[in-house]
């Protein structure tokens, strides 16, 4: 677990490079910038836009493994490109412009940085995201402020922001059902594929 953000994943990255892996993976989850995915499809991309217009490629052959091993499987699989957030997404607004510049799918904050180690290592990566919030789906700013640097909620910080605006609580609902579909997803992949996700050249 590296964390949220470019900094975060950039310095996971290079401790991992330094210690001589042989293969890195950019796990975890995404916001849907398309209005066609769905909170807990999962996405294999095959390349990757990030932030200063690069187009970063990932491992085809290690992503084939990976879909033969998950058939057959009940999961909804994209394959189209992701592209880099530099912040959390919170509204339709943000989303929708990232999508129609950049045609995207889904957008994470880790993987370019990763992707672009990976790249100056020479060694393979792949990302595996799945995706929480749909492009409709509103991420309340309130909530978003007491997340820690690895994403995780302060109960202390949402229950204040619950008691000042009870609205906020069907938010919460659902965006806690959408991270369950994700988590569910990630699950899954990971007892279906086993030493798959291992690389082998």
């Amino acid at each position: 677990m590296c964390g949220i953000g470019r900094d975060a994943a950039d310095a996971a990255a290079k401790t991992l490079l330094g210690l001589n892996i042989e293969a890195l993976v950019s796990w975890g989850t995404a916001g849907a910038l398309s209005p066609d995915l769905r909170s807990g499809d999962l996405l294999l991309p095959e390349n990757f836009l990030a932030g200063d217009g690069r187009f970063l490629v990932t491992d085809k052959a290690w992503l084939e493994r990976i879909r033969q091993a998950l058939q057959p499987a009940s999961l909804t699989i994209h394959n189209g490109h992701m592209t880099e957030a530099r912040e959390i997404l919170t509204g339709m607004a943000s989303k929708r412009e990232l999508h129609l510049r950049t045609g995207a799918l889904a957008t994470d904050m880790e993987t370019a940085a990763i992707l672009e180690n990976a790249t100056a290592g020479k060694v393979p990566c792949i990302a595996i995201r799945t995706v929480v919030d749909e492009a409709h789906l509103t991420i309340p700013v309130a909530l978003v402020k007491h997340l820690d640097r690895y994403g995780r909620a302060g109960p202390a910080g949402w229950i204040l922001e619950v008691f000042r605006a009870p609205r906020l609580i069907g938010e919460l609902y659902r965006l806690g059902t959408a991270m369950h579909k994700a988590m569910t997803t990630l699950q899954m992949l990971a007892n279906r594929t086993n030493h798959t996700l291992m690389y082998k050249s």
